[in-house]
């Protein structure tokens, strides 16, 4: 596929959000919505996927055209830390199986891909879901996409990268070195993330002699697994909670419903479910469809509430209410799992 040569329609995903203007590279025209990116030799903006350009930095927020211009000469404003929606690849298409954080790459500068191409392609950013259309949502966050060994959300276990030449792996595989790197699995505990790494690795599981890093944790993942054994109100509706809070100064980046089994049974002709928390059950998700058919793997609908990128000041406990027309003790069926991307802003 092709880099575009019209303006595109810009299409996001929720709220929030920061804007950058960039110096555009020479001899260079930036269409409105596109992926973006910046030249490894001297940083002027290009569109994404451009020979000898890094990762996806944002969105092109207007037209600029500077193809009989010098770098710097003109600028563009982009948009980043924020969802977007982009063209599916025809060829190796995302689909909703994909879990939240799955790594994207640019097929061109509209249109995202889960496979590399054997490292030919940069990256776009993260999914964060699918639109009924079939578009993709990309988390884009140029602090997230960089190669500074950083890890996005402790999705689960991940392969380690190789950089440069290869060397020894070291024991741990919790741990990176010059020649590699290893993203953070799941299972490490959470001072795993945090400790410093001395001379001799204080945390077993994050560092060795021969290992220094400075890792951050940018992005997390919470979920709550229902099944309908949890559904036991006499009522057409019960709210759910997950087990721990999230904690002050989250941001909710993205969130999804994998539905493994949809809820039947007792006559019920609808079954919904609602995301948010105690003071604003549906701020999240307001009524995604989980009665009907799952499409891979996922809620057939994924409705989003009015504030589905919310910020919390304080702790804050996500709530599950799930809905039907009858009484949700009558359900014989049913298995779902709610899953939310946040960050914590300092």
């Amino acid at each position: 596929m092709a880099n575009s040569t019209i303006d595109l329609k810009l299409y996001t995903v929720g709220k929030g959000g920061r804007n950058f203007v960039v110096e555009v590279a020479a001899a260079t025209t930036i269409y409105n919505a596109v992926m973006v990116s910046q030249l490894t030799a001297d940083g002027g903006l290009v569109p994404g996927s451009t020979a000898l350009s890094g990762p996806c930095v944002g969105v092109s927020a207007h037209y600029q055209d500077n193809s009989a211009g010098a770098k710097g000469d003109l600028s563009a404003e982009i948009l980043t830390d924020q969802m977007f929606s982009m063209v599916n690849d025809s060829g190796t298409p995302v689909t909703k199986a994909s879990p939240l954080g799955t790594a994207l790459f640019m097929v061109d500068d509209h249109t995202v891909s889960t496979d590399d191409n054997s490292g030919a392609r940069s990256k776009a950013g993260y999914f964060g879901g699918m639109e009924p259309d079939g578009r993709v949502r990309v988390l884009i966050y140029p602090d997230l996409i960089g190669d500074a060994g950083v890890i996005f959300g402790l999705v689960g276990d991940m392969v380690a990268e190789a950089i440069g030449s290869a060397a020894s792996a070291g024991t741990s595989p919790y741990v990176s070195r010059a020649d590699h790197r290893h993203a953070m699995p799941a299972a490490a505990a959470a001072s795993d993330l945090t400790d410093a790494a001395s001379a001799e690795g204080a945390a077993a599981t994050f560092a060795r002699s021969d290992h220094l890093h400075e890792v951050t944790t940018r992005v997390r993942r919470a979920t709550l697994a229902i099944a309908v054994a949890d559904l036991v109100d006499v009522a057409t509706s019960q709210v759910l909670s997950f087990a721990a809070a999230l904690p002050a100064n989250a941001r909710i980046l993205a969130s999804d419903v994998e539905l493994g089994t949809p809820f039947t049974g007792g006559g019920a002709a609808t079954c919904t479910v609602d995301l948010g928390d105690a003071g604003d059950p549906d701020a999240l998700l307001d009524g995604t469809d989980v009665l009907s058919a799952a499409v891979d793997g996922q809620a057939a609908d994924h409705v989003l509430g009015i504030a589905p990128n919310k910020s919390y000041v304080g702790a804050a406990t996500l709530t599950v209410t799930v809905t039907s027309d009858v009484n949700v003790s009558t359900l014989t069926a049913g298995a779902l799992t709610v899953a939310v991307l946040y960050t914590v802003i300092a």
